[in-house]
């Protein structure tokens, strides 16, 4: 029975997965499809319109600091970009590292490893002792979104796992 148990386990696991999985790649999706659908027709500018507006509250969205694509700017800046790619790329390694049937959380040095390239640009840049470009604040972003992914995952597991046992 037990072993019964853990597979069930393992399968909602893998179904809870699929979802952050295709949510990721649903967000990524929509920042990254703004310059193309800004190019299409009324209501395809529309729509891209909305999406703009639909990140806003969670970036700047400073066009200076934004990847441009046929002329647009994407829904969020090179940082933010940074940040849900490597999540997106983090949810996709995470079963290679992790697997399905443990939802431990990596340990806090390296969630701390993670942020320390983004805080340490952010700092030196605002400082102005180093110019930080379009490429430096995504790779940093980059490096902290896939960190974050293997917290979120086991974090969201255990929260699927709490709701189970009431």
């Amino acid at each position: 029975m037990g072993d019964f148990s853990k597979k069930g386990n393992v399968f909602k696991y893998k179904i809870v997965y699929l979802i952050i999985l295709f949510l990721s790649f649903i967000w990524c999706f929509l920042f990254i499809s703004v310059p193309f659908l800004a190019e299409g027709n009324f209501f395809c500018r529309k729509l891209a319109g909305f999406i703009f507006l639909f990140f806003s509250p969670i970036c700047h969205q400073n066009p200076d600091r934004s990847f441009h694509l046929m002329g647009h700017p994407l829904a969020v800046c090179s940082r933010c970009s940074g940040i849900y790619i490597g999540f997106l790329l983090g949810v996709i390694i995470y079963p290679f590292f992790k697997g399905f049937n443990r939802k431990s959380l990596a340990p806090r040095w390296v969630l701390v490893a993670g942020m320390l390239p983004t805080i340490f640009e952010f700092v030196l840049s605002r400082c102005g002792i180093i110019g930080s470009g379009l490429f430096f604040r995504s790779i940093t972003g980059l490096i902290l979104g896939g960190v974050t992914a293997f917290y979120v995952i086991p974090a969201i597991f255990q929260v699927v796992d709490f709701h189970r046992k009431k």
